[in-house]
């Protein structure tokens, strides 16, 4: 097979094209193990003011996975640039998720977590987060993504402008306008659900709509109440939904070259583990966590918490960074909850150390650094900045890829006053090596996500409608650019997509929907077509006249990288 790797390791890609006929429900699909063995890893140097320390080689470094040393295979200082990734234009009829950008970008991400935030802590947030955008370096590029319970939504996408942002932030105290989103789940909600309304209630000191006017009090009251009645599931699937905004905002930015910095507003979530997923509780596996670690660091994404409760810094491991050492979270996820849950039953002192637990590792196993107040706010972006600026990337081979679980890096500076920060280890996962096991799984996220996944890059087109009865039919064409699809050469040439374009109507109804499971042996000369031109795709919608969003997913089997897009469509009577 052709292959090299991309981000953590182990995806086989290659070079993929041309309309294909419809293929039978009873071709099987073949089945293949990758074995691309290399692993990369972001490092920051620092010294002790935490400035970089640039012009350093691979032998000022030691490298070491799961105990035995590694012979560094490339070593190579990143700069970042502070130019925008761009997005690929074309005409009124088409639409594309494909991004432009050749060199690693100097970006930080913000997330708003108003999912696991309390309404107070909410309000600390915005105002945490304006104080943090004021000082904020013009270079640096900066998006702002909000996670809410029905759906993670982009609010700005980057901007070397922090005045856009702050007004962006502050207009979340208004409600939104009306129109229908997708949850995780699925299902049509609209997006006056008035969380915004409530908030903007209490900044204000009254609450609006039936209730009549309210004291600040008064409203919190009525706050508190309504979230007494929450069902208990909620707070089992809140650590599910939010492991699976961090997967959507991994395969939307996942296409954007370099190291980027997600600075995590939240109040965190306990670190829980479920039984059986898809039970009622939906609580995280540990399958959950694994799969989400492992798309951060393939999206290359540190992430950042910062708690937004308002902890004192006196209070016993209140710290703006992490460095509570006492509680040592074993080798296992299973072993971590279990310590967790003595956390949550009192055996430690401080009651948010579940949550600080989970922050900690998130930011740990990606790169980052937990913040637990906003008391340090200048130095938190400082610091997401800079990581995101300047770094070192190095690679090693590993010989344990058919070794499931976490493999353990350590890397030791040779040189005295360096401090080093990077990913402490990677999953190998059964999905790595049989990426048809989480087909489903993707392509529901990616059908229901209000984000648009770029791991693989499509455009889509409109092109002739035609009368079908009372309803026309509405031909699209799909292309992909020369290089992004997989072809397995190691077993004659094996070909595996799935395509999938859902339309909703302005309420969120589904009306229509076309899905093709590709799986072919090409020939040599649809090889060399493919590999010089491209891939071409057409299929066809039948609707009945009016608007529409048409969601377009495609997934390249071979490899397991997802693309989607929503494209508006007007079908006229």
């Amino acid at each position: 097979m052709r292959r090299f790797a991309v981000s953590l390791m182990l995806f086989a890609m290659i070079r993929a094209t041309v309309p294909f006929p419809p293929v039978s429900a009873q071709e099987s699909t073949h089945k293949f193990t990758v074995r691309t063995n290399v692993v990369l890893v972001p490092v920051v140097v620092t010294d002790k003011r935490g400035n970089h320390i640039p012009g350093l080689t691979a032998t000022d470094f030691e490298v070491n996975q799961d105990g035995k040393e590694q012979k560094i295979a490339s070593f190579e200082e990143v700069s970042s640039e502070a130019t925008p990734a761009q997005r690929v234009t074309g005409s009124p009829r088409s639409f594309t998720n494909q991004v432009v950008a050749q060199h690693p970008k100097k970006l930080v991400i913000i997330a708003l977590d108003l999912l696991n935030t309390s309404f107070a802590g909410r309000t600390e947030a915005r105002r945490g987060l304006v104080k943090f955008l004021s000082s904020l370096d013009p270079n640096t590029l900066s998006a702002l993504v909000v996670f809410r319970q029905s759906c993670v939504s982009m609010i700005h996408n980057f901007t070397s402008d922090p005045g856009i942002l702050i007004g962006a932030i502050k207009k979340l105290q208004a409600p939104p306008s009306p129109g229908p989103t997708l949850n995780v789940s699925g299902d049509v909600q609209s997006q006056e659900d008035g969380e915004a309304a409530q908030l903007t209630a209490i900044l204000q000191g009254t609450a609006g709509g039936d209730a009549g006017p309210l004291t600040i009090r008064g409203a919190i009251s009525v706050i508190n109440a309504n979230k007494a009645k929450m069902d208990l599931s909620f707070q089992h699937q809140a650590g599910l939904v939010t492991l699976e905004d961090f997967q959507q905002l991994a395969l939307y930015f996942g296409s954007v070259p370099g190291r980027k910095s997600l600075i995590w507003a939240s109040s965190g979530f306990n670190f829980a583990i479920g039984t059986v997923t898809g039970e009622a509780t939906r609580g995280a596996t540990s399958e959950d966590w694994e799969r989400t670690v492992r798309m951060l660091q393939d999206a290359n994404i540190a992430v950042y918490p910062v708690d937004v409760s308002g902890l004192s810094t006196s209070s016993p491991g209140a710290s703006s960074v992490y460095t509570n050492n006492n509680i040592e979270p074993g080798g296992s996820i299973e072993g971590r909850s279990a310590i967790l849950q003595s956390i949550e039953a009192g055996v430690f002192h401080d009651p948010a150390g579940a949550k600080h637990e989970t922050m900690r590792i998130v930011a740990e196993r990606t790169g980052g650094i937990a913040f637990y107040n906003f008391n340090n706010s200048d130095d938190l972006f400082r610091r997401a900045t800079l990581d995101s600026t300047q770094y070192y990337l190095l690679t090693f081979a590993t010989k344990d890829i058919n070794k499931d679980g976490w493999h353990k890096i350590e890397i030791k500076p040779k040189r005295d006053g360096t401090e080093v920060r990077y990913r402490t280890g990677f999953f190998v996962t059964k999905d790595m090596r049989n990426p048809d096991l989480t087909r489903q799984t993707d392509e529901l996220l990616a059908t229901t996500s209000a984000l648009s996944f770029t791991m693989l890059p499509v455009t889509v087109e409109w092109q002739q409608v035609e009368p079908a009865g009372d309803k026309r039919k509405v031909h699209f064409s799909l292309t992909f650019p020369v290089g992004v699809i997989s072809i397995d050469t190691e077993h004659e040439n094996d070909f595996n997509m799935d395509f999938l374009a859902v339309a909703r109507d302005v309420s969120g109804q589904n009306v229509s929907q076309v899905n093709q499971h590709l799986a072919r042996k090409l020939p040599e000369a649809a090889v060399n077509q493919i590999e010089g031109n491209g891939l071409t795709y057409v299929n066809s919608l039948t609707l009945p006249p009016g608007e529409y969003h048409v969601t377009i997913v495609v997934r390249d089997n071979l490899t397991g990288r997802i693309g989607s897009i929503t494209a508006p469509l007007t079908v006229q009577p």
